[in-house]
């Protein structure tokens, strides 16, 4: 098997694991043109080649407990709301690839030996009687042989190729500029310790979930949650001493504010 195994050397085997995948990944780059172009029409106005995000004004009516005043006092806020995180945007992603081909070399030898012999014999036979009586015989023979010997050799060598390819994750790339892998309780740890910056939103969901052990864990009991079932974390805020102050479920002055 050795001189049929030598007949893969000459196969592109690189060539035919690695072009489906440069394949799937071009068409990867035609899905993200295709966002792109969606993003730059509809999120962003262009003028004098300058593109300005798009927004919404907001206005936000709310009453806030004000420290020794009888009546609630009633706050009004501005805001501008850009316009793409209100709106589903068309991502298609591949995130997984399965290419799974069969490469067959097979080898026939076949050699075959044959030999052919030929032996003609001729006799002539003259003779004369004592009685007188004259006879001649002629003797014609031949005879012919063939044999032949065939042998044949038949290998066959198949080389199966497997191979899984799948997308590495990332951040959004909108609100965030930079990024890495670690678990909530050392998210946590770091901000505790002043090495990382952090709003409640995101300490509430951390501490959520560092209660899990494991991702699918997590995914479990999330999906086994029905709608509403997750608690909103509501926070109250005061005037005080011509500063806001804020409170969150549980803390000392929350059911008071």
């Amino acid at each position: 098997m050795a001189s049929i195994a030598d007949q893969f050397k000459g196969l592109p085997i690189e060539e035919l694991i690695v072009s489906p995948l440069v394949g799937i990944a071009k068409g990867q780059a035609k899905l993200n043109d295709v966002t792109w172009k969606y993003i730059q029409e509809v999120g962003f106005d262009q003028k004098d080649g300058k593109y300005k995000p798009r927004s919404l004004d907001v206005e936000i009516n709310r009453y806030v407990k004000v420290e020794g005043a009888d009546q609630p006092e009633l706050q009004t806020l501005h805001s501008k709301v850009p316009l793409l995180p209100l709106i589903p945007l068309p991502s298609l992603a591949v995130t997984s690839a399965d290419i799974e081909f069969t490469m067959e070399v097979q080898q026939h030898d076949s050699h075959t030996d044959s030999k052919d012999t030929e032996t003609t014999v001729d006799v002539d036979v003259k003779y004369k009687s004592w009685w007188g009586l004259s006879v001649e015989s002629k003797l014609h023979g031949k005879v012919s042989t063939h044999s032949e010997n065939t042998r044949k050799t038949d290998n066959t060598a198949k080389y199966d190729v497997k191979v899984h390819a799948e997308q590495l994750g990332a951040h959004d790339g909108f609100e965030l500029t930079e990024s890495l892998w670690i678990s909530p309780s050392e998210a946590l740890k770091k901000f505790h310790e002043g090495e990382m910056n952090m709003i409640m939103p995101t300490i509430k969901n951390l501490t959520k979930l560092d209660e899990f052990s494991s991702r699918d864990e997590a995914f479990n009991y999330f999906q086994q949650i029905e709608d509403g079932g997750i608690p909103a974390i509501l926070p109250k805020f005061i005037k005080k001493d011509g500063a806001w102050v804020g409170f969150l479920p549980g803390e000392d002055g929350y059911e008071e504010a």
